[in-house]
Formats: structure tokens, sequence, C-alpha cells
């Protein structure tokens, strides 16, 4: 049967799909995230079938005892061996009471599973006292966590954290982008949520992004970046994971000044389009960009800004690029020169 045919019950009770979800490597999450972006109607299936094989010890809760195992061995021998034809009742009912047993121990797992994963989530902020902080565009803040975490929050981005975290567990969920400078526990991992991917540390410093899909850059430390379907990627210090809207995914080296400048108040444009330079001016400056001037094809821009005014950065940008420009309140007019 082809995995498009499979349903929860064939996913759990495949060795190849099992392995994936307990020991992920790179040839098998290659294989997996490439077959859920040409079968996306499969997602669900293997979400929840990915959340049951991790909530359900398998070896260790359905074992079968070594006496009842060769039992039924010999008995299988006994009844191949002996009695092939002569009485094919027998061989039916064994086969009925074989697929009978089976799939009462996998919807038991399935009952099981649903129970513990919709009604005991642990990973989750479950207290009413939760502080929700967000930014506008043109707005950037730093938050003080209760673990003594530090977070850079950017501009149009939202951070929604508790009161006082939990004994075992530190979660914040974040909208838009931040820098974290986590606080070192050896007990009490932390954990991003952004959409339906965690990235969790013990202690290290990293850059997430959750916009237009969604990257992470670790600057020191280690991080661990792993969504619902249980893909679990590893990040070392100067890698950057970027997964786009499709669940398409690659690590990839990453400037520091570029990716994490933001937070010390550093402008940062390179070779960005025009579009790229819209959004980041508009982002930083709170402001909205009309353009009248037809751009040339190819029209890129560089350069970097340390705390400067929406004007003087217009004006770097209007030197190279041949336009005039107008500050109406929070419009930005660009047109050609006169």
């Amino acid at each position: 049967m082809k995995y498009s045919e499979f349903n929860i019950i064939d996913f759990l009770q495949d060795e190849f799909f099992i392995n994936w979800v307990n020991n992920p490597t790179h040839e098998t999450n290659h294989f997996w995230v490439k077959w859920l972006v040409e079968h996306p109607e499969k997602r669900e299936e293997v979400f929840k079938a990915s959340q049951i094989i991790k909530l359900v010890d398998y070896k260790k809760q359905y074992e079968i005892p070594d006496d009842i195992y060769l039992d039924m061995y010999e008995n299988i021998k006994l009844d191949k061996h002996t009695e092939p034809y002569n009485d094919p009742s027998k061989l039916v009912k064994w086969r009925f009471w074989n697929k009978l047993v089976a799939a009462v121990l996998v919807l038991g797992c399935i009952f099981w599973g649903y129970n513990n994963f919709n009604g005991n989530k642990s990973e989750q902020i479950d207290t009413p006292n939760l502080i929700t902080k967000s930014n506008p565009c043109g707005q950037k803040s730093k938050v003080l966590l209760p673990d003594g975490t530090k977070v850079y929050l950017n501009a149009e981005s939202s951070l929604v954290f508790p009161v006082e975290f939990s004994d075992s567990l530190r979660l914040v969920k974040l909208k838009g982008e931040a820098f974290f400078d986590v606080k070192e526990s050896k007990v009490r991992p932390f954990v991003v949520q952004a959409d339906n991917t965690r990235v969790r540390v013990m202690g290290t410093t990293f850059n997430v992004k959750n916009k237009e899909g969604l990257s992470v850059a670790l600057v020191s430390g280690k991080v661990a970046v792993e969504n619902d379907l249980g893909t679990k990627i590893i990040l070392s210090p100067q890698e950057k994971l970027e997964i786009d809207e499709s669940g398409n995914f690659y690590k990839s080296s990453f400037d520091l000044l570029e990716t994490t400048g933001w937070k010390n108040k550093y402008l940062v444009f390179k070779e960005d389009n025009y579009d790229e330079v819209k959004e980041k001016l508009e982002t930083w400056f709170g402001v909205k960009i009309i353009n009248r001037k037809e751009m040339e094809e190819g029209w890129s821009y560089s350069g970097v800004y340390h705390n400067e005014s929406l004007e003087n950065v217009l004006e770097g940008i209007s030197i190279t690029s041949n336009f005039t420009f107008r500050i109406e309140d929070k419009t930005i007019l660009i047109e050609n020169p006169k």
C-alpha cells in the first residue's frame, strides 16, 4: 500500500514512519517533509499519528512476554505444518483473532493518545495570568521575563508569557520577530512557540522571525527547532534555519549585523529589492510609502544606518537611486526628480 493510501492506524503500524518520529535523521526528514509537501491532505493524519507515537512507548507498553510469544509461535507453526488445509476454519479464526487483538491495541493507543494529547498538554501556557507585549510599526521594546531572560521585541511583533513560569517549563508565544537572551537553567527548558513550530533551549542567544515563514538564527549555545509533525533540527552557533510557508527548510550561515543588528538600532539593507526596502522602512519608522517613480529593472540597494532619522535614511537611498521624496506626516511620497 502507498503512503498516500494510509490512514492513522496504518501510520501507527509502519516501522519507517515510527522510526522517523522517534529518531529523525537528515534522510528521513528530507523524505517526509518532501512527501508532506506533495500530499498536504495527509498532514492532519500524520500529525495525529506522530503525537500518539510520541506519547505512547510502544515497546514498553505492548511488548509480548516471552512465554506467550513462544506459545503463539509454536501454535502458528503447528497450525501451518500439520493442518494447513484440513480445517480452514481454524486458520480463519486465528486470522480473525489476530487482527482483532491488533486492532484493539492500536485503538487503545489512539484513545489513550488523544486523551493525553487533547486533555493533558504539558507544553502550554495554562495560567490565566498572562502578559502580552505588543509593538506597532515604528516601535521596538525590551522585555524582561520572570526568569531573567531578556527579549528584544521588534516592531509589528507581540510576545505572550505568564506572570510566573512553571517549575518544569518556560514557554512563550511569539508573533513577528524577537531576539532572545535566555537565562540558563538545567532543569527548565525555554520554549518559543511560533505557530506550529517550537524553538527549545536551555540557555542561549538567538533570533526568531515568524513572518511569511519562519527563520531561527543561533548566535550562541544550541537550539532544537521542532514542528508538530515531529521534525527536529539542531542548530549550532552561526547557523540559520529557514522554513517557508510550504514547510520546506534549509540551513545556512548568516551575517550577524544583518540578522540581529535591529535590536541595537542598526537598519541594514543588503542588495534588497524595492519591495524589501519599502517593507523595512514602513516597519522600522511606522510610515506608509507611496511610489510614483518607476524603478529600474533589477534595482537593489545596500547600506547600513545606525539610529538615523527617516529623512537621513531616505536621503542616503535617494542619492544613489535618482529620486526625490516628500514626508507628509506618516506618508512618504517618492517621485522622479524635477
